[in-house]
């Protein structure tokens, strides 16, 4: 999938040397409340 504004992706920052955080969120369908969450993050 093409990054929004033609960013290159994570690739610029772990070039930085900096962590790059992950987040993933699942909402329900019928109320919108939050029913998942997960994050990771990869050490440069």
């Amino acid at each position: 999938m093409p990054q929004a504004g033609g960013q290159v992706g994570h690739g610029s920052y772990r070039a930085r040397g900096v962590p790059i955080h992950l987040v993933g969120i699942e909402f329900a369908e019928e109320d919108h409340k939050i029913v998942a969450f997960e994050s990771d993050t990869i050490a440069p």
